[in-house]
């Protein structure tokens, strides 16, 4: 009885499902007319290969061009579209010379995507902004080593994972810790948020706050949302708009609170659609979210 339970005791984990062998294949070529055995790179070192690559050009730049570049590499790592095609040209031209034969794990599409997402990106949380129902996913989180999509109608954990948890501290809590002066998170401090380059934010929480790494990544399904659309989806009662439309059109002092994934961010963009004073809104909070800093459709800046 013992012996058929063992399994019960040892850490499950969805990362190691599907996953590639560690060893590396073996290929017989022909050299000179003999049969050689050609040694063929698993992925773990083609991403070696990478960082190397880009390690040795780094040693190269100035101290002025290494603090643009590293400028580039963080806005690669929050996504600008930019910035990650550049990282993932430059990856591709190395493949090419190098002749890098090797197969991408899932579930990326390709090798250059997998190589950027593992040395420069966030890895595989990486998919869910690739996913065709990514517009009405309001949340992806990852908890310990694995990875959940909040997609409607579908199952939430993936089958696909990190590593490890180091794993996830280094390609996600070291990168984005990278972001600006402001963007702390230690032990004293363990929790972060941040914006990523396309609004989206992200929540970050580390021991002794939570046993185990613990990411939310927001996405705002609603970029322009008006009070009438609230009402639609059921987030506000439809005899709350004039009530609520008067007082944003008074300009009275107005705070919104709520638990998260309540519509705080949701309901605050609506209000300031409707408030006209010369097009210009001031807001007075720590740390303003980038949605908020976005043009409202309206003309509204802020």
């Amino acid at each position: 009885m013992k012996t058929a339970t063992k399994w019960m005791e040892s850490d499950f984990q969805v990362a190691t499902l599907k996953q590639e062998p560690s060893q590396v294949s073996k290929q017989l070529v022909l050299v000179g007319g003999k049969r050689e055995t050609k040694r063929s790179l698993s992925f773990q070192e083609a991403c070696d290969k990478v960082k190397v690559h880009f390690r040795e050009q780094n040693e190269q730049r100035t101290e002025v061009d290494m603090k643009k570049w590293q400028q580039i590499q963080h806005d690669a790592v929050l996504g600008a579209p930019a910035a990650v095609q550049l990282f993932q040209d430059e990856i591709d031209a190395f493949v090419r010379r190098q002749r890098l034969d090797v197969e991408a794990p899932a579930p990326y599409t390709s090798l250059v995507e997998g190589l950027f997402q593992e040395t420069f990106g966030l890895g595989v949380i990486s998919c869910w902004w690739k996913h065709p129902k990514f517009a009405s996913s309001q949340s992806a989180r990852i908890i310990g080593r694995n990875v959940y999509f909040d997609i409607p109608g579908e199952r939430a954990l993936q089958p696909f994972g990190y590593k490890s948890i180091r794993h996830v501290e280094e390609i996600i809590v070291e990168k984005l810790r990278l972001k600006d002066e402001f963007a702390n998170i230690s032990k004293y401090n363990p929790k972060l948020e941040i914006d990523m380059a396309d609004g989206s934010r992200v929540m970050i929480m580390i021991s002794p706050r939570v046993r185990q790494p613990v990411i939310v990544f927001r996405n705002y399904t609603m970029p322009h949302p008006t009070l009438e659309q609230l009402t639609r989806n059921g987030t506000m009662p439809e005899e709350m708009v004039p009530i609520v439309d008067v007082l944003a059109r008074a300009m009275t002092n107005v705070a919104v609170l709520g638990k998260v994934r309540s519509g705080k961010s949701t309901l605050l963009k609506a209000l300031f659609g409707i408030r006209y004073r010369e097009n210009q809104v001031a807001v007075n909070i720590e740390r303003m979210h980038a949605e908020l800093r976005r043009t409202h459709s309206g003309g509204t800046n802020y």
